[in-house]
């Protein structure tokens, strides 16, 4: 039995022996691959026996040997070398790079290179800011340090570098406006990657966000940190819907959103007075001109509270959801454009410190009809001075000289016009609108621009439409009017492209067709104006691309400019009376040139004919003598 047992630990020691010498690969040499060796002698080596980690320095790179229990090792590299560590001296810590000396730099300002030969430029501490062009096309450049004292970087800076790798910001980065093309040509540059975004900064943290990893992606939100939106940085991305930036940005380049016209909520991680304090390139550098609302703290229930000090440019631009404006005593000055297109502000606040305000900053915030002034500067109703503040305001008072005039009855809020009670707004979701009533007048810009409409029904009793009642009604297909209404504004219904039919030739108290009032519905084949109508404005029924018969009454009193102009398939038009022009003292051919217009019956010039491929159309017109009909034929008369 002892035997037995011997033989088996004999046995055993000889496994155990031939699987250390095995578990190698077989052949039992100490081949390695990597650093040492490959897989000589048949091992199958395991490198978890012990691992090493030599970190990057600013000169090489970091990796990590992993060593089998042979003695065998391999090396993985898997961190690029870091930055340079540097001193208050500029002075780099880890190496002997030095800050670059040779640069021109001119009262704090860097110029150019000058006699510099560095390929990686350490910008001394004090340079505030880096003028253009000042890099341009030095190909050699691999790295560019910028101090945090830097505040500027201008147009063309970096323009061209097309061998520079790595832009690092100092820590405690001051840098707050960047120009155009400063990096552009500059296809070398490696960036930070932060969930989805691509930035530079300093090694680890964001500065400048510079776009998107993904140009599909749905949503992004730019890091904490980020002080700068780069130009273009979220330009022609037709998929991107949401946006979310946080306070930390002091400013948006050129053109950061321009035609990624599909985001739909645009979100800041801030205050409003933050947000009114940022420097806006322009329009398309606020999301919000796409998205047509924006959701931050301080804008609650459509009220906007504003108390900076300045409102930058193009702040609050084509915001829709503010619907009511306060400016606060220590608001003092408001720049170009801050709340232009703001078409749904009702009622503007201004407090006792506000001393200017730029062009246009108020310009076509068309609802704005309530404006109290507790500022020195003198606002007139209907003035476009002061930046269109009060120019579409009706009711202009000062705190405890007056009082607010607007009431609210359902969906529907009115304001008083003309001594009439007028519908100037819908407050409602639906998408067919019935106007009430209880009044005489839809009121302008009751249904501006409100997209989501598919129908509109204007009830009896309604005389008149005011000048945009209806404009914009993308999703408009139906139109009601009734036997009482006698006026249609200015604008009234343009654009509305879906309407396919106009049916008012029984409406005999209609006598006023305003300055492009169907402008652009490019649907409707025929027009038939009711027998009673004494006025068609200017453009009435221009682009009307779809129109080809036209019949007018001989109630008409004044035939205004072009009121078919662009109208290319008008075939028909019907003139039904015969004392019009001895009456009015026009010739056809005045007629023709004032009405007809850039159509498919042709386009006239005082000089000479235009024509489109229109066949031959023809012009029923009353004789002079007001006795018969006859026929004007446009390709007899000039062709």
């Amino acid at each position: 039995m002892k035997k037995v047992i011997k033989l088996l630990i004999v046995l055993l020691t000889v496994c155990l022996t031939a699987f250390a010498v095995t578990a190698c690969g077989g052949n039992g040499d100490n081949g390695g691959s990597g650093d040492n060796g490959g897989n000589g002698g048949g091992h199958t080596h395991d490198y978890s026996f012990k691992v090493d980690v030599v970190n990057p320095t600013c000169q090489n790179e970091g990796y990590s040997k992993r060593t089998c229990s042979c003695g065998a090792f391999i090396t993985d590299t898997y961190l690029p070398s870091t930055v340079h560590a540097l001193d208050a001296d500029r002075n780099c810590t880890t190496c002997d790079k030095k800050a670059s000396v040779g640069l021109r730099i001119v009262d704090n300002e860097l110029r150019s290179l000058s006699t510099c030969t560095d390929t990686e430029i350490i910008v001394p501490i004090g340079v505030t800011s880096i003028y253009n062009g000042a890099f341009k096309n030095k190909t050699k450049i691999t790295a560019i340090y910028i101090p945090k004292t830097v505040t500027e970087i201008k147009k063309d800076a970096f323009l061209g570098c097309s061998s520079l790798k790595k832009v690092i910001f100092e820590d405690e980065s001051q840098i707050a406006t960047i120009g155009t093309d400063v990096f552009k040509d500059c296809s070398a540059i490696e960036y930070l990657e932060i969930e989805g975004g691509l930035y530079l900064g300093t090694a680890t943290k964001p500065i400048i966000f510079i776009g998107l990893k993904d140009e599909n992606a749905k949503s992004i939100s730019v890091a904490d940190g980020t002080k700068i939106l780069y130009q273009r940085a979220l330009y022609n991305l037709s998929a991107l819907e949401e946006v979310s930036l946080p306070n930390s940005i002091v400013s948006m380049g050129e053109n950061v959103f321009y035609s990624s016209n599909s985001i739909k909520k645009s979100t800041y991680r801030g205050t409003a007075n933050e947000w009114a304090s940022i420097n806006f390139c322009d329009s398309y550098s606020t999301p919000a001109y796409y998205s047509r609302q924006l959701d931050l703290d301080g804008l609650v229930d459509g009220t906007l509270t504003l108390s900076v000090d300045t409102i930058k440019n193009y702040a609050f631009n084509s915001c829709l959801n503010v619907k009511n404006l306060v400016l606060e005593n220590n608001v003092k000055t408001i720049e170009l454009c801050a709340f232009t297109n703001c078409s749904e502000i009702r009622t503007i606040k201004i407090g006792s410190g506000l001393e200017f305000v730029d062009e246009k900053a108020f310009e076509n915030c068309v609802k704005a009809f309530e404006v109290i002034n507790d500022s020195s500067l003198v606002l007139t109703a209907g003035s476009d001075k002061n930046g269109n503040i009060a120019n579409y305001a009706r009711n202009l008072f000062k705190s405890g000289s007056g009082s607010s005039k607007y009431t609210q009855n359902g969906d529907f809020l009115y304001f008083p016009i003309g001594g009439k009670s007028a519908v100037i707004d819908y407050l409602g979701e639906n998408p067919i609108v019935s106007f009430p009533t209880d009044t005489t007048v839809v009121g302008p810009y009751a249904l501006y621009n409100r997209t989501f409409v598919t129908e509109v029904i204007i009830p009896e009793g309604i005389k008149e439409i005011g000048d945009y009642a209806c404009y914009g009604l993308k999703q408009l297909t139906q139109l009601t009017f009734p036997d009482s209404l006698q006026k249609i504004g200015n604008h009234t219904f343009e654009g509305c492209s879906k309407v396919t039919a106009l049916n008012f030739s029984d409406k005999r108290n209609l006598t006023n067709i305003g300055d492009y009032a169907f402008a652009g519905l490019s649907s409707i084949e025929t027009v038939i104006l009711p027998d009673g109508l004494k006025r068609t404005g200017h453009f009435s029924f221009e682009n009307c691309t779809s129109l080809t018969k036209f019949s007018m009454p001989s109630s008409i009193e004044e035939l205004a400019y072009r009121i078919m102009n662009g109208c290319k398939l008008l075939k028909d038009i019907t003139f039904r009376g015969a004392n019009f022009f001895n009456d009015k003292g026009r010739s056809l051919h005045e007629l023709a040139i004032n009405t007809f217009y850039d159509n498919g019956v042709t386009q006239i010039s005082y000089y000479f004919w235009w024509y489109y491929e229109c066949g031959t159309a023809k012009v029923k017109y009353p004789l002079a003598n007001g006795l018969g009909e006859g026929v004007y034929d446009f390709e007899q008369k000039g062709r």
